[in-house]
């Protein structure tokens, strides 16, 4: 069978390359032509094409908040775009290589509209051909999918059961498809990226991965992987694993760890996806470093051990700060995660979480909380006064979820997140002029314009009480 699977493109404020690495799909490409299928893949979202479309009617609460023309190390989004081509133009692309079947990959829900559009544009142009819907985004809520009628079946699960009916495939498969992509390159080196497992055992209340990775952990056999790596060519390269709870079996991953650094010495490793700093011990963040990790992205969700505490999670504090304090000392950059908008938050711990990073030697990461289908709390969108638009699950939509926190309030924590950031930063220096601005003020300021035209302007609809109370216990 002739088998074209898609990525459809998408539209966010923002894209990386890792997030768009399509491991699922590749997996899926695998199993198939393992069992003699003929599959193109087009991953669209990778494609230079770019477009500004309207901002959609669901996001309109945010055009107060998008301030046109503006720059710099505290700055917000500022246009919402269209990555890949336009969605007439991949159904050409796709129906010229005259498939028996179309599959489509939607790896996350809030990004479903955009599959929609793709299987409308195909089913237009093509109504005969048999188009499929699969992915992450598919499994949380396949009945929107479904009730689209523009697909002959929709697939839940992870690929290799929900393969199963292919003619070829076997009626089991390993529990874990090892594949690797090459993504964007790294500092001038060749960029692979790769999972070695799946789920995680964790029952953090706030987290969505089980529901389509679910939450028994599958590991894939180390030499497969390693051989992948070889068939590249390259000798020396970086690799970002992109795993749920890397450390979730600890002898499994300093094994591959070993085994990677006597098959590729030279190489780098990454763990973009975050790594439980409750597991790192400080003889296994040496041992990460001298197998070639060379910055660490650390999970810690908040610093309030109440509203962890309320979502199934731990905390350990005094270990996260001797971590990065030892990180430090070793030269290894470390960025900290932590979640606006769990239940439970308020400005004040919000707040807090930032002030309890910012004198730390670590860069901050905020992820803004956001809803998938099938949470708790959340399990039928459009229901009980719920949006069903995809669009406003983005991170980047920042609504506000649990009502605890306005999405003012989560974009000046956003922005006091940057402000932290250029506090710590070597450039600290070229922004001088910026920083004043800020203290002096006692408010949030931004920029706008390049070169002769480059301004400093009052950043508008801000919490002040949120910029207030950070200012005066940041002041130098």
């Amino acid at each position: 069978m002739k088998i074209v699977l898609i990525q459809p493109p998408l539209r966010d404020f923002y894209q990386t390359a890792h997030r768009h690495s399509a491991l699922g799909s590749t997996s899926v490409k695998k199993i198939l032509e393992q069992a003699g299928h003929d599959v193109v893949f087009f991953n669209f979202p990778l494609w230079k094409q770019r477009s500004t479309p309207p901002l959609p009617g669901e996001l309109n609460y945010l055009k107060p908040f998008l301030i046109p023309g503006e720059t710099g190390p505290v700055s917000w989004f500022t246009q919402r775009k269209h990555y890949g081509p336009p969605f007439e133009e991949c159904a050409h692309i796709v129906l010229a290589e005259k498939p028996d079947l179309i599959m489509i990959s939607c790896f996350a829900w809030c990004y479903a509209e955009e599959a929609r559009q793709t299987a409308l544009a195909l089913r237009q142009m093509a109504p005969r051909v048999p188009l499929e819907a699969g992915g992450a985004g598919v499994s949380v809520n396949p009945a929107w999918f479904e009730q689209t009628g523009l697909f002959r079946r929709v697939r839940t699960g992870p690929a290799e059961e929900n393969l199963q009916d292919f003619p070829g495939v076997p009626a089991s498969l390993p529990p874990v498809t090892p594949v690797i992509k090459e993504t964007r390159p790294y500092k001038g080196r060749p960029q692979l990226t790769a999972m070695l497992t799946r789920g995680c055992p964790a029952r953090c209340t706030f987290c969505a991965n089980h529901l389509t990775l679910g939450r028994e952990f599958r590991k894939s056999d180390p030499d497969e992987i390693l051989t992948l790596l070889a068939k590249t060519g390259y000798k020396k390269f970086h690799l970002n694993l992109e795993d749920d709870n890397l450390l979730s079996d600890q002898a499994y991953f300093l094994d591959f760890l070993d085994r990677f650094m006597k098959r590729f010495p030279g190489s780098t490793l990454s763990a973009e996806n975050g790594l439980d700093y409750r597991k790192i011990t400080i003889p296994i963040a040496d041992r990460l470093i001298e197998s070639g990790f060379i910055r660490f992205n650390l999970s810690m969700a908040s610093s309030d051990s109440k509203i962890l505490a309320d979502q199934k999670r731990s905390s350990r504090l005094d270990h996260l700060e001797t971590l990065i304090k030892h990180l430090e000392n070793r030269e290894i950059p470390a960025v900290t995660y932590f979640i606006a908008g769990l239940p439970g938050d308020t400005p004040e711990s919000v707040t807090e979480n930032l002030l309890y990073l910012s004198p730390l030697p670590t860069e901050i990461g905020i992820s803004p909380f956001y809803a998938v289908p099938g949470l708790s709390g959340f399990e039928h969108p459009g229901e009980n006064g719920l949006p069903e638009q995809p669009a406003v699950y983005c991170g980047s939509s920042v609504f506000p979820w649990n009502k605890n926190l306005t999405t003012s309030r989560l974009i000046t924590a956003f922005r006091l997140s940057r402000l932290a950031n250029l506090l710590k930063s070597p450039e600290k220096d070229f922004w001088r002029e910026l920083v004043s601005c800020i203290y002096e003020s006692g408010n949030l300021q931004t920029i706008t314009g390049k070169g002769r035209t480059r301004q400093i302007i009052p950043v508008p609809r801000m919490d002040g009480d949120m910029v207030d109370h950070f200012l005066k216990n940041t002041q130098n």
